[in-house]
């Protein structure tokens, strides 16, 4: 639960400190894990509405390697830009215990289309017991998009 508010806190900074102008529409997406998530964590950092693709990625990284949370040190290494988007939503969902490898994210046209494909990914990682604790932490549209 500690990781899920860290989580949280960071989101919101990189929300609020991200949203320049409704008439700037560049994101990214940002995600830093490791080959055993269950053991080493996962972060991530995202920037949306931002004046151009450059910016948006330098920022998203830095939100990524800077994310407080514990025991991510190894994932906090490994910040990697996963996509890039206008006019376009993202969505990242985990399961919330810790230690366990359930973790997908997606960029899609729609909020619903991105969070079902992010859920349908943690489920794919997951094991068949904690499949159905797969939910949506975070998502977000850019620009038109909703």
């Amino acid at each position: 639960m500690r990781a899920r508010t860290s989580l949280t806190m960071t989101f919101v900074t990189a929300a609020v400190l991200g949203l320049t102008s409704a008439a700037f529409a560049d994101g990214v997406l940002v995600v830093g894990i490791t080959s055993d998530p269950g053991k080493d964590g996962f972060v991530y950092g995202f920037r949306m509405d931002q004046k151009n693709p450059s910016e948006a990625r330098e920022l998203a990284i830095k939100d990524c390697r800077d994310a407080k949370i514990d025991n991510t040190e190894k994932a906090r290494k490994n910040c990697r830009v996963v996509g890039e988007f206008r006019n376009k939503c993202f969505a990242f969902a985990f399961d919330p215990k810790i230690g366990t490898p359930g973790v997908g994210w997606a960029i899609a046209s729609s909020k619903a289309s991105a969070e079902k494909e992010a859920i349908d990914k943690c489920v794919g990682v997951s094991t068949s017991e904690r499949a159905s604790f797969c939910a949506v932490e975070k998502s977000a549209c850019d620009g038109e998009a909703n």
